[in-house]
């Protein structure tokens, strides 16, 4: 079964946004469009370093990648100004 990478299609669109090419019915997204798909991408990640097994050298590798790539999102969350947004929305979420 083939795992579709939230964090890849995050970066995508948040690239499209910032270039005016994103739209979300007839209007013009914003990165506050963007909130659930950051959601995505950072349960994923999280999910995915929690999940690999660090005995295994080849599995250890896999989860630094995965580190990288989440503090990397996170990062990018952050001087987007969205990491209360965020926060927020996993809340919202997590009470469903």
């Amino acid at each position: 079964m083939a795992t579709f990478d939230h964090n890849v299609k995050f970066q995508s669109m948040l690239y499209s946004v910032r270039n005016s090419g994103l739209t979300i019915g007839t209007k013009k997204a914003t990165v506050e469009d963007l909130v659930p798909q950051m959601v995505r991408a950072v349960d994923q990640l999280q999910e995915s370093i929690m999940g690999y097994n660090t005995d295994c050298p080849y599995q250890r590798g896999y989860q630094q990648r995965d580190v990288a790539d989440y503090t990397t999102l996170l990062f990018t969350i952050r001087e987007l100004g969205m990491l209360r947004k965020l926060h927020a929305e996993q809340a919202r979420q997590a009470r469903k």
